[in-house]
């Protein structure tokens, strides 16, 4: 268990670097707010958790916001490549 802890932490750490490295700092780090919706749904899927209304729209709103901000880089991206 021990090893399955620090290699899925140690590799999703160096993931998350060389997302950075290779693209948009905002972009990238935003994607971190959509670990707890997919934590909430894989617990569900996995161990029969229950899905909550709110927790539902918790999720809802992430993933609303989170796309809103990769949707805003990518265009400010394309304008500036654009000029």
């Amino acid at each position: 268990m021990a090893w399955s802890v620090l290699v899925l932490t140690m590799g999703g750490s160096s993931l998350l670097v060389w997302l950075i490295q290779r693209g948009a700092a905002t972009q990238v780090t935003s994607l971190m707010y959509l670990v707890p919706p997919c934590t909430a749904v894989l617990a569900w899927a996995l161990f029969d958790e229950a899905l909550t209304t709110p927790s539902l729209m918790g999720a809802a709103l992430t993933v609303l916001g989170v796309a809103l901000v990769v949707r805003q880089t990518q265009a400010t991206h394309q304008q500036g490549a654009m000029k």
